[in-house]
């Protein structure tokens, strides 16, 4: 590409000039480095069925899922729940949406585990197809796939934020440029699991805009239509069951800083047989590999897993370690390209970047 590098092409990082392949090898040296520093606040990574406030939003999720089951009303149930277990009902997000407890109503927690373990098959099929360029890339990303869902696929099947984690991964991994309907059908799912699934899917409509895929732009501005009514009326029910005196949330500005997000992965994967200083830049390289592959898909999942990190850094107490389940099963698939991204830029720092056009 003449006088620069676009982030959408294949391999993006072997075309650098030398002075930014040692920009980025600085930037990835020091991110490791920062990532091994046990700085987490303590208690950040708790186990998946606890929690730092009240019995734990596991149990929590658990005890209303199962009054829903009874035929109790899911807002009544909610409301019940947390007035008894001291959890907040204000502002109206601090009450998760109604999908996954009607789900567990309806099929019961071995039904909501088998739909679970069927979407992160489904990812593990899907995702090499949609990112791999070689077989050992796919057999790769199909491992690092397996390697989440070993570890999260049971214990987690309570938590909204892996659903959506999920959901997202297979919308990207299913997406074909002339056939979207499937991919937007999953982010509409994970949408109306949990709401935090907003970011990757405006991401999703500014990627559309910026490449000018205006029919897949359109379907997006419809998923979010459907998501703002769904979203309108979740509000509304929850407001119409609370009073002045229903305690409120203490906010999100934990300032928990980048290591939550690390600790929520490794806890949440085959990361935590490694130890804390290994599993950070584990981390930091799945996302360099994203980076490194580039093209739409690479370049999508590079920008949500930093929106996501930043997000908890910013935002999430200790208590909100499972955020980092939003990322899931992606982040770990990054893993694949790692080697094929410090080929092109050890090849960039020689100076051969500019002209090693061809594949590896």
């Amino acid at each position: 590409m003449q006088g620069g590098i676009s982030l959408l092409e294949d391999s993006p990082l072997r075309r650098l000039q030398r002075m930014a392949a040692v920009v980025v090898a600085v930037v990835l040296l020091a991110l490791a480095v920062f990532s091994a520093i046990p700085a987490q606040p303590q208690g950040s990574a708790p186990p998946a069925s606890a929690d730092n406030r009240g019995i734990g939003d596991d149990a929590l999720y658990r005890l209303i899922a199962g009054r829903v089951a009874s035929g109790e009303g899911y807002y009544e149930a909610v409301v019940a729940e947390h007035r008894a277990n001291n959890y907040p009902l204000k502002p109206f997000f601090t009450v998760r949406q109604p999908a996954l407890a009607w789900a567990f109503a309806l099929v019961g927690e071995k039904g909501l585990k088998i739909i679970l373990l069927a979407l992160f098959i489904g990812c593990a099929v899907m995702l090499p197809k949609a990112l791999a360029r070689t077989s050992g890339e796919g057999i790769g990303i199909l491992a690092m796939v397996l390697a989440v869902a070993v570890v999260a696929a049971g214990p987690g099947v309570m938590f909204h934020d892996l659903w959506a984690g999920v959901l997202l991964t297979l919308a990207l991994a299913v997406r074909k440029p002339d056939r979207i309907w499937l991919s937007l059908l999953c982010a509409l799912a994970a949408l109306l699991i949990r709401e935090t699934a907003l970011p990757a899917v405006l991401l999703w409509a500014a990627l559309a805009l910026v490449m000018r895929r205006w029919r897949e732009l359109a379907g997006v501005v419809a998923v979010l239509a459907v998501f703002a009514v769904a979203l309108t009326l979740h509000a509304n029910a929850v407001m119409a069951v609370t009073t002045a005196a229903d305690p409120a949330s203490q906010g999100w500005s934990g300032f928990a800083g980048p290591a939550l997000f690390v600790a929520g992965i490794r806890q949440s994967t085959a990361l935590y047989f490694l130890p804390l200083w290994l599993a950070g830049p584990v981390v930091v390289l799945a996302l360099f590999g994203f980076l490194a592959r580039g093209q739409a898909a690479g370049i999508y999942a590079f920008l949500w897993l930093i929106g996501l990190a930043a997000m908890i850094a910013l935002f999430a107490r200790p208590e909100n370690w499972y955020w980092a389940t939003l990322g899931l099963p992606l982040t770990l698939a990054g893993l694949a390209f790692v080697p094929r991204g410090l080929g092109d830029l050890v090849s960039a720092l020689r100076g051969r970047g500019e002209t090693s056009m061809e594949s590896a």
